[in-house]
C-alpha cells in the first residue's frame, strides 16, 4: 500500500527536500511513497509548517495546515493555509489573538483562483494595522501575533 503525499511551498524562495529535490517557490510536489514512509513524514508535519510548508498525505491535509476552498477561521493548532477560491472573493480568519502565544507565525497562500482573498483578524485583533489585507493570486502573507496586532514577518 502506498500514499501520495503533496508539499506546497509557501515561501517565495524553492525549499530543498531530501526526497523531493526543490520544491520551486509558491510550487507544488507530489510524490507517491510507500505507507511507512508517509507514516514517517507525519512526525514531521508542524515542522514542515513552521518552514512554510503545506504537505498533505492523500486527500487529507496534514495536521497544521489546511487547504480551503471556502471561508475558513482559523484555529490555534492551524499553521497554514492553502486557499484556492475560483472566482468567488473568500475571506480567512486569523486565530485570535489570546488563543495563540505572542510569536506565533501563521501563513496564508492565495494558490489559485481569480477573487481576492481577504485575511482578517478574529475580532479586535488586526493584520499590519489595519482590520484586513488583502491576497491576490500567486501572494503569500506571513504574520506574527504581537499583542493583539498580526504583523508580517
Amino acid at each position: 500500500m502506498s500514499v501520495s503525499i503533496s508539499i506546497v511551498n509557501l515561501r517565495t524562495t524553492p525549499f530543498a527536500h531530501p526526497e523531493f529535490a526543490v520544491i520551486p517557490a509558491l510550487g507544488t510536489a507530489t510524490k507517491t511513497l510507500k505507507t511507512v514512509n508517509a507514516d514517517d513524514y507525519s512526525a514531521n508535519y508542524p515542522l514542515l509548517a513552521a518552514f512554510g510548508v503545506a504537505l498533505s498525505a492523500g486527500a487529507d491535509p496534514a495536521p497544521g495546515a489546511v487547504f480551503a476552498t471556502g471561508a475558513y477561521a482559523m484555529t490555534a493548532a492551524d499553521s497554514a493555509v492553502v486557499c484556492d477560491n475560483g472566482a468567488v472573493a473568500r475571506t480567512i480568519t486569523l486565530p485570535a489573538s489570546g488563543t495563540v502565544p505572542d510569536g506565533t507565525t501563521v501563513y496564508v497562500y492565495h494558490r489559485t483562483g481569480a477573487a481576492n482573498i481577504t485575511v482578517d483578524g478574529a475580532g479586535a485583533d488586526t493584520v499590519n494595522g489595519a482590520a484586513t489585507a488583502t491576497l491576490t493570486t500567486g501572494q503569500v502573507l506571513r504574520v506574527a501575533i504581537s499583542g493583539t496586532n498580526w504583523v508580517s514577518v
